[in-house]
C-alpha cells in the first residue's frame, strides 16, 4: 500500500519541480530584459574625453548652412567695398569708386550703394560734361592749325600734329573723321609723289634733264617734306651748270696776254699770268636764278620780270639774264652753284683770248655788213627794245672760245675790288657793258665800279669755277 502511494506521488513531485524551473526561467527572462534605472549623468562638453566604459550623452551639433555662411561673407566684402568706394570718391578716384560700388551691389544691394551708385554717376556726367568741352575747345584751335599745314601740302606736319592731340581728343568723331581724312590726303600725296620721281629719274637717264626738273619739281610741291625731289633738283641744277661751262686754257709760256689799255689810265694795262679756269657760257638766267631761291629761300630780286610775292620769274622771262642782284646775292649764288664770281683778269681773258681783241668777236664793233653783235644801246635804238634779250640771242658776237654775251646785255659783276670813292663803301669791278650803254662801254678792256649792295636792273653776273687739279 504504502509503495503504492509512493509510486503514485514521485511523477506528481517532477511535474511539479519541472514547472518550478519553468516559472524561474520565465522571471529571469524578462529581469534581463529590462533597461536598468542609471542616476541622471552631466552632458559631455564637445571635444571632452569619456571615459572608457562611459557611454556619452552629449547632443551632436547642428550641422552648418552654406547659403547663409555665403550670404553673411557677402554681406561682409559688400561693407567692406562701399567703405572703399567713400575714401576713392574722397580722394577724386572717380571710376575705382564706381568699380568698387558696382561689385558691392553684386555681392548685396543695399540704400547706401545705390545712393553711392547715383552720386557717382552724376559726378561722371559732369567730367563728361567738361571733357566734351575741352575737347571741343581744342578741335577749333587744332583745325585751322592742320587746314593750313594742308594748304601747304605739309601732310607729315598735319598729321603728327593731330597725332599730338590724340590723348586730348580720343573717341571724338570729329577728330576721327579730321584724322582719317588727313591720312587720305597724305597717302594720295605719297603715291602721286613717288610716281612723279620714278618719271623724274626715267628722264634723267634718257638725259633729258629739263623734263627730269619739271617732274621733280611736281613732286617737291605736291610733298615738300620729302627730301628726294630736292635732292635730284639740286643734283640736275649742278649737273646743268657744269654742263654749260666752257674751258679758258693757262696761257702758253712765253706768249704774253695783254690786258687793259695803256691810252687809258682807269683801265691800267697788265698780263694774265693767272691759271685756267671754267667760265659759264651763258650769263645767269632768271631760271637759274629761280632754282637758287626755290632751293635756299634766298630772297627774289626786285625785278618787273619777277613775280616777288610768289617769288617766281614770270613766264615768257626765263631765259633773261638774271638782274636786280647785288654782289652779295650773285656770290649766294655761285656758293650754292659750287663756283665762284670771276676776278676782273679772268673776265677779260675770256673776253679778249690770245690776240688781245677789244670785242669779244674783234677789234670793230658795229660791223656794217653783219647783223647786230650785242645787246646795247645802239641795238635798242635800231630795234625799240631796251631790256635785256635772252642769253645766246647774238651767236655772231660770242667770244674766240664761244663764251656769249660777253659785250652788252648786263653789266656783270666780278670779285675784284675798287678803291672807294668818297663816302662810299669798297667798290667793285663790273665788266661788259648793258643794253642802256653805248658800244665804247661793251669794250673788254673797260672797268665800271659801283657799290656792291646796290641792286641795278641792268646788272647781273656769270660764275667760273676752277679746273680739277
Amino acid at each position: 500500500m504504502s509503495e503504492t502511494r509512493r509510486a503514485g506521488i514521485w511523477p506528481l513531485a517532477v511535474m511539479a519541480l519541472i514547472l518550478g524551473l519553468l516559472v524561474t526561467f520565465v522571471v529571469l527572462r524578462f529581469a534581463r530584459t529590462e533597461e536598468p534605472v542609471r542616476p541622471p549623468v552631466r552632458p559631455t562638453e564637445v571635444g571632452t574625453p569619456v571615459p572608457p566604459g562611459t557611454a556619452s550623452t552629449a547632443r551632436p551639433p547642428d550641422k552648418p548652412d552654406p547659403a547663409a555662411e555665403q550670404a553673411k561673407k557677402d554681406a561682409e566684402e559688400a561693407a567692406r567695398l562701399i567703405a572703399q568706394a567713400k575714401t576713392d570718391l574722397e580722394d577724386g578716384r572717380i571710376d575705382a569708386a564706381a568699380e568698387r560700388v558696382r561689385q558691392a551691389r553684386r555681392l548685396k544691394d543695399s540704400p547706401e550703394a545705390e545712393r553711392l551708385d547715383r552720386m557717382i554717376a552724376e559726378v561722371q556726367a559732369q567730367r563728361a560734361r567738361a571733357k566734351a568741352e575741352r575737347q571741343e575747345a581744342r578741335l577749333r584751335e587744332l583745325k585751322p592749325e592742320v587746314d593750313k599745314l594742308k594748304e601747304a601740302n605739309r601732310w607729315d606736319e598735319a598729321l603728327a600734329r593731330l597725332d599730338a592731340a590724340k590723348n586730348d581728343l580720343e573717341a571724338h568723331p570729329d577728330y576721327d573723321a579730321l584724322r582719317r581724312s588727313m591720312a587720305q590726303y597724305q597717302s594720295e600725296a605719297d603715291q602721286s609723289h613717288r610716281r612723279l620721281m620714278s618719271d623724274a629719274v626715267a628722264a634723267r637717264d634718257r638725259r633729258q634733264p629739263a623734263a627730269a626738273r619739271a617732274k621733280a619739281m611736281q613732286a617737291m610741291r605736291i610733298y615738300p617734306e620729302r627730301r628726294d625731289a630736292g635732292e635730284l633738283i639740286a643734283v640736275l641744277d649742278r649737273e646743268a651748270q657744269s654742263a654749260n661751262m666752257v674751258r679758258m686754257p693757262a696761257p702758253p709760256k712765253g706768249i704774253p696776254l695783254k690786258l687793259g689799255d695803256p691810252q687809258r689810265p682807269d683801265e691800267p694795262a697788265r698780263e694774265y699770268a693767272g691759271p685756267g679756269f671754267l667760265i659759264d657760257r651763258f650769263e645767269t638766267t632768271n631760271e637759274e636764278y629761280q632754282f637758287f631761291v626755290e632751293a635756299t629761300g634766298h630772297r627774289a630780286p626786285a625785278a618787273r620780270t619777277w613775280d616777288r610775292d610768289r617769288r617766281r620769274v614770270l613766264p615768257g622771262y626765263e631765259r633773261q639774264p638774271v638782274v636786280a642782284v647785288t654782289a652779295s646775292d650773285a656770290e649766294a649764288f655761285a656758293r650754292w652753284a659750287g663756283k665762284r664770281l670771276p676776278t676782273e683778269d679772268e673776265w677779260e681773258y675770256a673776253a679778249r683770248y690770245l690776240d688781245g681783241r677789244i670785242y669779244p668777236w674783234g677789234d670793230v664793233f658795229m660791223p656794217t655788213d653783219t647783223a647786230p653783235l650785242c645787246n646795247s644801246w645802239e641795238y635798242g635804238r635800231t630795234f625799240p627794245r631796251f631790256e635785256p634779250t635772252p642769253v645766246g640771242s647774238f651767236a655772231n658776237g660770242k667770244s674766240a672760245l664761244d663764251v656769249m654775251d660777253l659785250a652788252g646785255n648786263v653789266w656783270e659783276w666780278t670779285s675784284t675790288t675798287a678803291p672807294p670813292r668818297e663816302g662810299s663803301r669798297v667798290l667793285r669791278v663790273l665788266k661788259g657793258g648793258s643794253f642802256m650803254t653805248r658800244g665804247e662801254a661793251c669794250r673788254a678792256s673797260n672797268r665800271f665800279t659801283d657799290d656792291p649792295e646796290l641792286a641795278h636792273h641792268d646788272v647781273g653776273f656769270r660764275c667760273v669755277r676752277d679746273l680739277p687739279k
